[in-house]
């Protein structure tokens, strides 16, 4: 049996996904080179203090926008082309397994670019979790 992106996130992904053609995104390859830079483009308009939401769903970031709030059952890890993708990773690792343990169920990398090799050496850090990778102008992916 094939596992699927669970439907909770559907919302979610839409929204992501109108989001990126609103903000043209991918098209703004300055403003590609940073997870920081990434999240300040989807989210100009819906960043209220520490709480963030999309697709109906309040979320935790990394990198972190603002003062961080409290633990959500959806990460969302922005990663740049500038950025270490196995810094980041590991960033979430530690959100889903240490800060936010039993909360965050849900992690999505959005990202300009992947290391499936670093993706491979910590995979095993996100069972407990459904993760799923974005990447401007795609479909998003089920990586476990």
């Amino acid at each position: 049996m094939e596992a699927r992106i669970p439907e909770f996130l559907y919302p979610f992904l839409s929204e992501m996904e109108r989001l990126e053609e609103v903000s043209e995104l991918p098209w703004r390859t300055e403003d590609l080179k940073t997870g920081a830079r990434i999240l300040t483009r989807l989210f100009r308009n819906r960043i209220r203090g520490e709480r963030m939401a999309i697709g109906g769903s309040e979320i935790n970031v990394i990198p972190p926008i603002g003062h961080p709030g409290p633990c959500r059952a959806i990460l969302l890890v922005a990663i740049g082309a500038m950025d270490n993708v196995e810094r980041r990773i590991l960033e979430a690792v530690e959100h889903v397994n240490v800060k936010c343990r039993g909360i965050t169920k849900h992690v999505i990398f959005y990202a300009a670019k992947w290391d499936q090799t670093a993706w491979l050496r910590h995979s095993r850090s996100f069972t407990e979790v459904s993760t799923i990778l974005k990447m401007p102008l795609t479909k998003p992916i089920l990586l476990a």
